[in-house]
């Protein structure tokens, strides 16, 4: 286990960690259950980490190509995701993935609506420099 604090591995029975004192949260109840895996224990009260990576991947895609402002929003947020499950803080990271996914999307269409404004004004311009010549 790891502290919540300063995230150094401790003892999973410590109740303050030895290197910066800090409370750690109750262990996770367990009950016996003759149907579960290991030793017929099933642990509650633990959630499933996020994955960070995929987020990473498109905030970093996302800044390169299509609006560098909101993609780094978007890589700031998909770090703390990495950071947050390191510290066995799920819900900070499901929140953070959410807003990552947020500013992701934000990106791309900002993005695409940009390229298409230029795309139509490069049109316009082509069409006038046209009509100019001819």
């Amino acid at each position: 286990m790891n502290c919540i604090n300063c995230y150094k591995e401790i003892p999973d029975d410590a109740r303050f960690c030895p290197y910066c004192g800090a409370k750690q949260p109750e262990p996770a109840k367990q009950e016996y259950d003759p149907g579960a895996g290991q030793n017929g224990y099933r642990q509650y009260d633990r959630e499933e980490p996020v994955n960070w990576v995929p987020y990473l991947i498109l905030a970093i895609v996302s800044t390169i190509c299509c609006c560098p402002p909101f993609g780094i929003v978007a890589i700031v947020f998909a770090a703390k995701i990495n950071s947050a499950t390191y510290a066995g803080n799920h819900a900070e990271a499901r929140r953070a993935a959410r807003n990552a996914k947020i500013w992701i999307i934000v990106a791309f269409v900002v993005g695409l609506f940009a390229e298409l404004c230029f795309m139509a004004l490069g049109v316009a311009g082509g069409i006038s420099e046209y009509y100019y010549y001819y």
